[in-house]
Formats: C-alpha cells, sequence, structure tokens
C-alpha cells in the first residue's frame, strides 16, 4: 500500500501519520490510521520527540470519547517564590472546568486526638504526576503513589489532591488527582481488558477478547473524556502551570485531518476520523492532537488496499468527496502514473517542448530578419554616402606615382627567396597532414572478402563498422570484434567460438545455428536479433541484453556473467545448467521447462516470470525475487534459496523437498500438492498461502509463520513447529503426527 497526502501547515505545526494493522475481535484485522498534529504554543516550530506517553496515544485502535490530557508542573507564585506552600492548578475547556491542589511536602504527625498533616514545606515547582499523588505499592489504581503502605512513602502525604476531596485522616481513600494518563496496568484500565484465557487464544488470539470494554483505551481520567470527542477549534486555559503566564490561554487551530482508502477495486472510501486526543505538554510548548480512524480489510497485509490518501484541511471549508478524489487522482497521476499515463504525459510534454520550440525559433527568426533589414538599410546608406564621394585626377595618381620605382629599387629582390621558404614550409605541413588520415585504400568500406583477409592474417576488428554484411558459414574463431557495429549482419552457420565481443551492437542480426561458445560478449546487444539454434554455452555475458529475445531451446549451459538482462524473453526448454548469473534479470520472462540445474542464481529477479515445469535442481538462488511468478510444476529439489522472495507466487504441485529455504517469502502463494519433504523452512513466511493437499513431511518449520494459510489435508508428520503461527489457519485434517509443537498454539 502507498501513501499519498494533500495540504500543508504554517511553521508553527507539524503532522505526521501513522498507520498500522491491528487485529480486533475474532481475529479480523483492521487497518488503524492516525494523524497526529503539533501545535506549537510558541513562533518556534515544534519539536517531535517520541516517548512511551506519546506512542500511548495512538496505540489504541479507537477511543470510545475524546481524551484531554495535560502534562506539566505547578508553579508557586513569582512573588512567593521560596516560601509559597500551596498552589491551586487548574484546566479549563469551555464550560468544563477541573481543579487540583498542589502542596509542598507534607507528613502524618502523631496526636492525642490522631494524626494530622504537618505544615507544607515552601516550594517553587512541583511536577503533577502520579508519584507525587495519592496511592502506594499495594494500591491497584496507583502503585507509583504515595499516602498509603508501609514505609517513608505510607507517613508522607500525596503533594496533589482533588479540591472537593481532601484528604482529612489517614484512612481518606480520595484516589489519584492527576490529568495525565492512566497506565493501562492499573484500575480502572486494567478491569476492562477483558479475560485473556484458554479461550480466547484459541478463538480470538492475537485479537481482542470478547468480553473486553473498548473503555479501555481512552487513557484520560474518567472526568477527561468527552464522549463527542473535539470540534479541533476549542478554547482551552491552563493556570499557574506556566514559568511566566500564571492564566495560559490557548485555540486549537481550527484544522482537521482526512483519510482515504483506494481500494484494488477502484473504490475510494473515506474513513471516518476523530478527533479522540488533545495532548497539551506545557513543558515542551506543543500540543498533540491525535485524530483516528480504522476500516477492516481483507487480509493482514492489506492486498485489498492500494492507496492510503491523507489530507489536511480547514475545519470549516472541507473539500467534497468528488473534489477529494479529483485531487487524489490528480496526484496519483503525477506520483504513481501507469505505464499508459506515462505514455500519454511524455507525448504531452513533447508537445509542449515542440510548441516552446517553435515559439523560440520564431521569435529567433524576427529577430534575425530585423538584424538583416538593419544591415540592408545601413549598407544601401554606406553605399550612398562613397559615390556621393568625388575621385582624385589622374596627374595626382601620376604624381604620387613617380616615387614608386625608387622605392622599389631600395628593396631588392627579396620577395622570392621568401615565397621559396613558404613553399618549403607548407610541403612539410601537408606530409605531416598526410600522416594523420589514411589513405582511400586504408579507408574503403568493409567486405566479405576484407573481413576473410583481416581475420586470416589475424587483424583486428575492434570497433569496425560491419553493419549489413553477410558473413554467414564463415570459421571466425577468435575473432577480434569488441565494440564492433555488427547490426543487421547475416551470421547465419558462422563459428564465431571465442570471438572477442564485449559491447558489440548485434542488433538485427540474423544468427541462425551461430556457434558463440566461449566468446567473451559483455556489455554486447542483441536487440531484435534472430538466435534459433544458436550456441552460448561457456559464453562470458556480464552486462549482455537479451530481453524481448526468442531463445527458445537455446544452449547456455556454463555461461557466466552478472547483471544479464533477459526480461521479457521466450526461454522456453533453454538450457543454463551450471550457469552463473548473479542479478540477472527475468522479469516477465517465459522460462517454461528450464534448465538451470546447479546454476547460480543470487539476487536474480523472476518476478512476472511464467515458468511451469522449470528445473531448478541443486541451483543455488539465495535472496532470489520471484514475486507473483508461475511455476507450477516445477523442481527446486535442494535448492538452496534463503531469504528468497517468492510471494504471491503460483507453485501448485512444485518439489521443494530436501531445499533449504530459511527466511523465505512464500507469503500468498499457491502450493496446493506441493512437496517439502526433508526441506528447511526455519523463519519461513507462509502467512495466507494455500498448501491444500501438500507435503511438508520431516520439515524444519522453527518459528515459521502460518497466519491466514490455509492447509486442508497436509500432511505435516514428523515436522518441527517449534514457536510457529497458526494464527486464523485453516487446518481441517491437516496431519501433525509426530510434529514437534513447542511453543505454539497448537500445544494447548
Amino acid at each position: 500500500m502507498r501513501m499519498l497526502h494533500h495540504g500543508q501547515a504554517s511553521a508553527q505545526v507539524d503532522l505526521a501519520w501513522f498507520f498500522r494493522v491491528a487485529p480486533a475481535k475474532r481475529g479480523a484485522p483492521v487497518l488503524v490510521v492516525c494523524g497526529s498534529l503539533l501545535v506549537s504554543h510558541t513562533a518556534k516550530p515544534p519539536a517531535r520527540k517520541e516517548t512511551k506517553l506519546t506512542a500511548g496515544h495512538r496505540v489504541a485502535p479507537r477511543k470510545v470519547a475524546g481524551d484531554l490530557l495535560v502534562s506539566g508542573k505547578a508553579y508557586a507564585n513569582p512573588a512567593e517564590y521560596g516560601h509559597s506552600r500551596a498552589v491551586r492548578v487548574a484546566v479549563e475547556l469551555g464550560k468544563w472546568r477541573k481543579e487540583l491542589a498542589v502542596f509542598g511536602d507534607r507528613v502524618w504527625l502523631p496526636g492525642l486526638t490522631g494524626s494530622s498533616p504537618s505544615e507544607p514545606l515552601p516550594f517553587t515547582t512541583i511536577p503533577i504526576t502520579y508519584d507525587r499523588a495519592f496511592g502506594g505499592e499495594r494500591f491497584a489504581w496507583n502503585p507509583e503513589g504515595m499516602g498509603t503502605g508501609p514505609g517513608e512513602r505510607g507517613v508522607r502525604l500525596p503533594n496533589i489532591e482533588y479540591v472537593e476531596r481532601r484528604i482529612t485522616s489517614p484512612s481518606s481513600m480520595p484516589g489519584p488527582a492527576g490529568f495525565g494518563p492512566i497506565d493501562p496496568q492499573w484500575r480502572p484500565r486494567a478491569d476492562m481488558r477483558g479475560s485473556y484465557d484458554a479461550k480466547w487464544l484459541a478463538q480470538n488470539w492475537p485479537g481482542m477478547p470478547d468480553d473486553m470494554d473498548p473503555g479501555y483505551w481512552n487513557e484520560a481520567p474518567r472526568d477527561q473524556q468527552f464522549l463527542d470527542g473535539f470540534r479541533g477549534d476549542e478554547a482551552i486555559t491552563i493556570r499557574n502551570m506556566h514559568a511566566v503566564h500564571k492564566n495560559f490561554e490557548m485555540r486549537l487551530p481550527g484544522l482537521t485531518c482526512r483519510a482515504f482508502v483506494k481500494k484494488t477495486d477502484g473504490q475510494l472510501i473515506e474513513l471516518s476520523m476523530m478527533l479522540d486526543t488533545v495532548a497539551v505538554d506545557m513543558e515542551a510548548e506543543h500540543t498533540e492532537l491525535v485524530w483516528r480512524g480504522a476500516t477492516a480489510a481483507a487480509t493482514p497485509k492489506l492486498r485489498d488496499m492500494e492507496f492510503l490518501f491523507t489530507m489536511l484541511e480547514p475545519a470549516g471549508a472541507l473539500t467534497p468527496p468528488t473534489g477529494c478524489y479529483a485531487i487524489f487522482e490528480a496526484l496519483r497521476r503525477k506520483t504513481y502514473p501507469t505505464p499508459e499515463e506515462y505514455a500519454d504525459d511524455t507525448k504531452q510534454a513533447a508537445k509542449v517542448r515542440a510548441a516552446k520550440a517553435a515559439e523560440q525559433q520564431a521569435a529567433t527568426d524576427k529577430v534575425v530578419a530585423e538584424a538583416l533589414t538593419y544591415r540592408d538599410t545601413q549598407m544601401a546608406q554606406a553605399r550612398a554616402r562613397l559615390s556621393s564621394y568625388k575621385h582624385p585626377s589622374v596627374p595626382a595618381n601620376a604624381e604620387t606615382g613617380r616615387h614608386f620605382s625608387g622605392i622599389a629599387g631600395t628593396i631588392g629582390p627579396g620577395i622570392p627567396e621568401f615565397g621559396a621558404d613558404i613553399q618549403a614550409e607548407m610541403a612539410q605541413n601537408w606530409k605531416m597532414f598526410a600522416e594523420l588520415f589514411p589513405s582511400d585504400d586504408e579507408n574503403c568500406t568493409w567486405t566479405r572478402e576484407r573481413v576473410m583477409k583481416t581475420h586470416a592474417d589475424g587483424g583486428d576488428m575492434s570497433g569496425a563498422n560491419l553493419s549489413g554484411l553477410d558473413l554467414s558459414a564463415l570459421d571466425l574463431t577468435g575473432a577480434k570484434l569488441a565494440g564492433a557495429n555488427l547490426s543487421g549482419v547475416n551470421f547465419t552457420d558462422t563459428w564465431l567460438q571465442k570471438a572477442a565481443l564485449s559491447k558489440a551492437n548485434l542488433s538485427d542480426t540474423i544468427c541462425k545455428n551461430t556457434l558463440f561458445s566461449s566468446a567473451v560478449m559483455e556489455h554486447a546487444i542483441f536487440k531484435k536479433a534472430v538466435l534459433t539454434g544458436a550456441h552460448f554455452n561457456r559464453t562470458q555475458i556480464s552486462g549482455a541484453d537479451f530481453s524481448e529475445l526468442d531463445l527458445t531451446g537455446l544452449n547456455f549451459e556454463q555461461c557466466a556473467g552478472a547483471q544479464v538482462n533477459f526480461s521479457s524473453a521466450m526461454l522456453k526448454h533453454a538450457n543454463f545448467r551450471n550457469c552463473v548469473l548473479p542479478n540477472a534479470d527475468f522479469y516477465k520472462a517465459k522460462v517454461a521447462g528450464i534448465l538451470f540445474d546447479d546454476a547460480v542464481l543470487n539476487k536474480a529477479s523472476f518476478n512476472d516470470a511464467i515458468g511451469p515445469g522449470a528445473s531448478f535442481i541443486r541451483a543455488s538462488a539465495e535472496n532470489l525475487r520471484a514475486r507473483g511468478a508461475d511455476f507450477r510444476n516445477a523442481k527446486f529439489t535442494e535448492i538452496t534459496a534463503l531469504r528468497c522472495n517468492v510471494s504471491q507466487s503460483q507453485f501448485d504441485g512444485a518439489d521443494f523437498s530436501r531445499a533449504i529455504l530459511t527466511r523465505a517469502n512464500f507469503s500468498e502463494c499457491k502450493l496446493k500438492r506441493s512437496n517439502f519433504d526433508r526441506a528447511s523452512l526455519e523463519s519461513a513466511d507462509l502467512s495466507e498461502a494455500v498448501l491444500l493437499e501438500a507435503t511438508a513431511t520431516n520439515v524444519k518449520f522453527l518459528r515459521a509463520s502460518f497466519e491466514w494459510a490455509d492447509l486442508t489435508g497436509t500432511d505435516m508428520s514428523g515436522s518441527n513447529l517449534h514457536e510457529a503461527g497458526f494464527f486464523r489457519t485453516a487446518l481441517k485434517e491437516t496431519k501433525f503426527v509426530g510434529c514437534i509443537l513447542t511453543g505454539t498454539t497448537l500445544a494447548l
């Protein structure tokens, strides 16, 4: 499930969202969503700090009433610092008010007529916490308090009391006074938990007991619970709990948190969110508001839910449902577009770019046209000015020319010698220029004959452009073709054994019955190549691209290379025995009947691959990924696939006998009539899997999870199921003969 959010808050507010799956009665899963808004009491941004106390505000799946909680200290009147002995603190919300009396430290003093309280000691501040309220070690309503029981805390009076229920004698039992949350282990909350007995374990675990009182989830004292919750814009006044402001006044921000779930069937459902917690922290100088909502889920992993969409809006201006859906769709398309939407958006972006380019070109053409017009105008004006000038007379020129001959005579014959030097330098430069460029013979077009001669002479054709040539039926064993452009070449029946083809472009080549055995073709490209009958055994293919090709029945035995791309390729009945292909990509590849026996496929991806009848016998596939794949009737005998993730895949009739599958993820897999005999699946996740009539005899299932799985008719005889989880598991006609069931609910 993905999350999207719409709406911004001010700098004085911090918003965080929390969601979890909680079991309800009878174990049905429920998605609980909490929006937590921190509102600063000052101009500074609030600092979110997670504590056991703050986490408790969000642990409840629901609350039947709103909780008002206040934490802080009682401050003596500044004018009485050092000698103040008592003060009253109060919290007000609208017409509701709660007041507590706070005293300095006191003890019981014995007297002739009984014990009486001593004079309170002066104080400056006293924390309003339950260890300062009435209680004691054996007092179930407040084991941390003082005033009851033996020892020093038994003779001390509490610092905090109810104004209307003052303590008058050691026998007074007023109950603990405070503004903070009640611990769930204390009464009265503990009385509401319900019965956690064998019936609960068998029928409801890990959900809530049938006799649980939902009021258990409310943290606040009863007199601080509000049945209708809160609006979110209430005014709150707190007296004598601030170091500066005796009467601290604030108003909640008038915002609301909304949450929607987009189901896989297309529905957008709004959760009923209730503002059920207002927690004022006077020392941290912020207030936390918590909105909470819940909705039923089909499975614990929320497979029926695609998106959680949240919003923050002013409480008085909520967007109608149709508007919310439009906002969600716009945000979803921007963040998580479908392939079709991405293509449409790309086309639209290209149109926008083209329009902008045309606009810019038009502006450029306009500027150029204006510049040319300006140039023509200036030239015309210059010609006009030039034609208006009077030329000098011939005699004047003749007069001037009389002196030229004398000048020439004084210079002498130097120019021819200088010209000879120039010619010699030009000849040298031409020689250097010729050395930089090959002759026409060297730069001639590659032909079949030239390729044959170059290879026969042991020549290097790396980087050569051989595109489109007919090189069929040639022996090019060991040819040096790294980085060559071989696109469109006909290599039918050609021997390229041990050839150097790294980074070569073999796109659109015809390679029928071509022998590539032992060739090095790292990062080679085979886009749209025809490879019918080709041989790739013992090749080095790191980074090579075979995506979307028809490789039916081809031999890749003992090939090796990391990150090879076989995505969407047709690989039916291909042979990959003993290959080493870490991080290979077989996404959406068709691998029915393929042979991966004794192969190394660590971290390879087979997500959405289709491979019924494939064979992975004795393969090593640690961290392999194959989500949503189809491997019905496949053979995984003795495979080692630690921490593999094959969730939501089909394995009906598959054979996993003697496989090592520690921490494997088989959640939501279909494993009908599959065989796990003598396999090891310690800490494996088989939640929501269907193992109908499967064979799981003598298997190590220690700490494995079968929650919500269907084990109807499964034979688990002789298996070790120590601490395995069986919550909501279908176990009709399941056989547990000779099983180790310690630490499981099945042992009851």
